[in-house]
Formats: structure tokens, C-alpha cells, sequence
């Protein structure tokens, strides 16, 4: 699941630090709980839009998610 910006990166989510241009810090901070939570229930990947390390995991291309 594609956290867009949201989470910008992993380390965003752990924290719950937000972007600057987040106009609402409380609603930023609960749509992260409310990311983690779905994760969690769910069993859902997420993948995080601005995260170089954890892009290198991400199936690209021919290897793409199906």
C-alpha cells in the first residue's frame, strides 16, 4: 500500500514526523496510526514514496507486483 505523502519514509512513519507542508498536524499524526493500523490488520506492505532504501526492495519493471 502506497503511503504517498502520508508517510514520506519509513523512518517518517516510526517517528511520526510529518512534511512541513502539512497544514493539520493532528490529522498528519492520525493518518500515519491509521496507515500502521491497516498494515497491521491487513497484513499490507507499505511502501513509502521517497525512501531510497526501501525502494531498492520494491519489484520494478518485469518483476512487478501481481
Amino acid at each position: 500500500m502506497f503511503t504517498i505523502d502520508a508517510a514520506d519514509t519509513q523512518k517518517s512513519l516510526e517517528t511520526l514526523c510529518q512534511t512541513a507542508f502539512n497544514i493539520d498536524p493532528v490529522a498528519g499524526v492520525n493518518s500515519m496510526r491509521k496507515l500502521e493500523k491497516f498494515a497491521e490488520d491487513y497484513g499490507a506492505e507499505l511502501m513509502y514514496l521517497h525512501d531510497l532504501e526501501n525502494f531498492k526492495t520494491y519489484r520494478t519493471g518485469t518483476q512487478f507486483y501481481g
